[in-house]
């Protein structure tokens, strides 16, 4: 470009930006379909059976795990939260059934260490 384009008409300076402007094209992002169309809403069935799946695979085997280690602490751990129960709703049944759910939760443990050993031997 010689001097002479850099001047306009009225004798004032023409910018030249248009000219050093390169054509940015922009990036595509290929747009792709889902596999699945309809997102499936969860259900309550599926969160229990999810977070029972979660228990037995670790957190009832470590229950039970510590029932064998410590027998003796864990039933008087056990004992002693139901008494509280007992003496709070004065209501016998509330501790049996704190207790019947403490003792459905170790025999799920004992169950899951039985399952695990034999899968994997």
């Amino acid at each position: 470009m010689n001097e002479d384009e850099y001047y306009s008409n009225d004798g004032g300076m023409v910018s030249d930006s248009a000219l050093r402007k390169r054509k940015s094209d922009k990036t595509k992002i290929p747009n792709f379909r889902p596999i699945v169309r309809k997102k499936v809403p969860r259900t309550e069935f599926g969160e229990v059976m999810g977070n029972l799946t979660f228990g037995m695979l670790f957190i009832f085997p470590l229950i039970a795990f510590l029932t064998m280690s410590f027998p003796l602490e864990v039933i008087s751990i056990i004992g002693v939260i139901a008494l509280v129960i007992w003496g709070m709703s004065q209501r016998f049944s509330n501790a049996i059934i704190f207790i019947g759910i403490c003792i459905g939760i170790e025999l799920l443990g004992f169950l899951s260490i039985g399952i695990l050993m034999a899968i994997l031997g």
